[in-house]
């Protein structure tokens, strides 16, 4: 049974009183920004979801009142990027490309690493109204995997072990992926064997997402955890090894600031039918899943009338499927993700930087229709003076009976 943290039961703690003090830290290859940039810092977010690469964005006060001139980008003279005063190198502060960004959330002496990326974008403004500001914008690793494209075969393997060993392949003596990749063991031995899989004329990284969504899968940066003796890897698998098993209770009224949730029977279906070639037999593949699956009969089962109230009759699918197993696993994946569609949410919290895409969050006090288990598909986290707060995005992935 999954057990849930109650966050207000946990900031209440002696141990954890700092969490009513929301910090943040930027470090520049190995550096923290100079206090004089620190004050100029006008909100810091965080962005991550299951299907986009995770991104930050800082903001920033861009004009020096005293000097009369725009502090980062707007007054560097020609030769700004050999100059060794103390204006040059705020001028190169923000350089997309060059530099290693990590990005830690949190409260007071506890901060978690979100992210380390590079700065991609800078966006100047200056408006007529109001001071001039600057936001920068950094992406993680994933972004360098969109720099070559490749063709690549494998035949009778499995996806976990295609993924693999992608990061073991080199281009002109050089590794193509700059991370190792972790799989989940026990999911690998359970995958079908694939007869032929080809990457062609792909980036690695659109490759694996791909790759990943067939299988139901997640594609993760996960951070070095030196507790944990992990270095920084990516792992391709299942959403709930995705990252660590933190679960959050948000009540109505208490923690969760405020909800915007969708319940829709629309585009449900009542089976779903993939098609495919068999190589080996050399005929036709036709597999077919109806609703009540024993393998998704609880999910959001306390809502299957409500959305089986006008299904369409079958949804019909070709995909690159070369067994039975495959076509009927297949056709599974599209009915639960049909299935965990229903009620969609959009919510705030209190900042909570363990609450990322991909963990699980209790949504309670609000009903039996709307309580329960949602699996978190997008957070944006952002921190400023006014404090700092979470907005997500879930879908409901409640088993059995939901409960309030």
């Amino acid at each position: 049974m999954t057990e849930f943290r109650a966050v207000l039961e946990e900031a209440d703690r002696p141990e954890n009183r700092a969490f009513y003090a929301p910090a943040f830290q930027v470090r520049i290859e190995g550096e923290n920004l100079p206090r004089n940039v620190l004050r100029d810092v006008m909100e810091l977010k965080y962005v991550d979801g299951l299907t986009e690469i995770d991104r930050f964005e800082l903001s920033l006060n861009n004009w020096d009142p005293d000097r009369r001139r725009f502090k980062f980008i707007g007054s560097e003279p020609a030769d700004y990027m050999t100059g060794a005063d103390a204006a040059s190198r705020l001028y190169r502060l923000f350089q997309p490309c060059e530099k290693t960004v990590e990005i830690k959330l949190g409260y007071s002496d506890n901060l978690l690493t979100m992210m380390l990326g590079n700065f991609t974008t800078v966006e100047p403004r200056f408006p007529a109204d109001s001071a001039p500001t600057l936001t920068v914008t950094g992406l993680n690793v994933l972004h360098q995997l969109r720099r070559k494209k490749y063709t690549t075969a494998w035949v009778g393997r499995k996806p976990s072990w295609i993924a693999r060993n992608i990061a073991t392949l080199r281009d002109a003596g050089k590794p193509r992926f700059p991370l190792p990749i972790a799989v989940d063991p026990e999911r690998e031995e359970a995958e079908p064997t694939l007869d032929y899989t080809a990457q062609t004329n792909q980036y690695d990284v659109d490759f694996l997402l791909n790759l990943a969504r067939q299988q139901g899968y997640e594609l993760v940066v996960q951070e070095a955890n030196e507790a944990a003796g992990t270095p920084r890897r990516l792992y391709f698998g299942p959403g709930a090894s995705a990252r660590p098993p933190v679960n959050f209770r948000l009540d109505w009224g208490r923690t969760l600031i405020d909800f915007e949730p969708t319940i829709t029977s629309h585009n449900q279906v009542k089976s779903v039918t993939v098609n495919g070639w068999d190589r080996q037999a050399q005929r036709a593949i036709r597999e077919t899943v109806a609703f009540d699956d024993p393998e998704l009969r609880r999910l959001n089962a306390d809502l299957r009338e409500f959305v089986q109230c006008d299904p369409r009759e079958e949804l019909v699918v070709d995909r690159p499927v070369f067994s039975r197993e495959q076509a009927r696993d297949m056709a599974r994946a599209v009915l639960r993700d049909r299935a965990a569609s229903v009620v969609k949410a959009k919510g705030t919290t209190v900042g909570l930087p363990e609450l990322r895409a991909g963990t699980k969050v209790r949504i309670g006090e609000i009903g039996a229709r709307l309580s329960g288990e949602y699996l978190v598909t997008r957070t944006e986290h952002g921190l400023t003076d006014a404090g700092y707060t979470v907005r997500f995005e879930a879908r409901r992935e409640q088993l059995g009976e939901a409960g309030s």
